[in-house]
Protein backbone atom coordinates (compact mmCIF):
# COMPACT_ATOMS: atom_id res chain seq x y z
CA UNK A 1 0.00 0.00 0.00
CA UNK A 2 1.00 3.44 -0.55
CA UNK A 3 0.17 6.58 1.86
CA UNK A 4 0.43 10.20 1.52
CA UNK A 5 0.56 11.37 4.38
CA UNK A 6 -0.59 15.15 5.03
CA UNK A 7 -0.48 17.75 7.69
CA UNK A 8 -2.54 16.30 9.87
CA UNK A 9 -0.39 13.40 10.35
CA UNK A 10 1.91 14.77 13.06
CA UNK A 11 -0.45 15.39 15.12
CA UNK A 12 0.39 12.65 17.91
CA UNK A 13 -3.34 10.99 18.14
CA UNK A 14 -3.32 10.40 14.12
CA UNK A 15 0.23 9.13 14.06
CA UNK A 16 -1.20 6.70 16.84
CA UNK A 17 -3.94 5.86 14.45
CA UNK A 18 -1.67 5.05 11.95
CA UNK A 19 0.29 2.77 13.77
CA UNK A 20 -2.35 1.00 14.59
CA UNK A 21 -3.86 0.63 11.33
CA UNK A 22 -0.30 -0.46 10.24
CA UNK A 23 -0.18 -3.43 12.51
CA UNK A 24 -3.70 -4.09 11.15
CA UNK A 25 -2.55 -4.63 7.60
CA UNK A 26 0.56 -6.18 8.38
CA UNK A 27 -1.42 -8.82 9.76
CA UNK A 28 -2.69 -9.22 6.41
CA UNK A 29 1.13 -9.45 4.85
CA UNK A 30 0.44 -5.75 3.30
CA UNK A 31 3.37 -3.56 3.51
CA UNK A 32 2.86 0.44 3.74
CA UNK A 33 5.13 2.92 1.86
CA UNK A 34 4.17 5.90 3.35
CA UNK A 35 5.18 9.62 2.22
CA UNK A 36 4.67 12.92 2.82
CA UNK A 37 2.30 15.26 0.81
CA UNK A 38 5.51 17.23 0.86
CA UNK A 39 7.77 14.41 -0.74
CA UNK A 40 5.05 13.70 -3.04
CA UNK A 41 5.08 17.24 -4.38
CA UNK A 42 8.59 18.14 -4.13
CA UNK A 43 10.58 15.20 -4.72
CA UNK A 44 8.59 13.01 -7.14
CA UNK A 45 11.69 11.51 -8.72
CA UNK A 46 12.87 10.06 -5.74
CA UNK A 47 9.12 8.69 -4.50
CA UNK A 48 9.08 6.56 -7.59
CA UNK A 49 12.51 5.54 -7.12
CA UNK A 50 11.78 4.00 -3.80
CA UNK A 51 8.78 2.39 -4.64
CA UNK A 52 10.62 1.12 -7.78
CA UNK A 53 12.88 -0.14 -5.39
CA UNK A 54 10.24 -1.84 -3.16
CA UNK A 55 8.55 -3.44 -6.09
CA UNK A 56 11.82 -5.09 -7.37
CA UNK A 57 12.61 -6.87 -3.89
CA UNK A 58 9.62 -7.87 -3.71
CA UNK A 59 9.72 -9.28 -7.22
CA UNK A 60 12.94 -10.80 -6.31
CA UNK A 61 11.81 -12.13 -2.84
CA UNK A 62 9.31 -13.92 -5.22
CA UNK A 63 11.63 -15.34 -7.00
CA UNK A 64 13.58 -17.42 -4.70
Amino acid sequence: MIEVDGIYHTYEEKYLLDLARDKDLQGYNLTILRFTEQQVKMDMINVLRAINAHIAKYIGEQNL
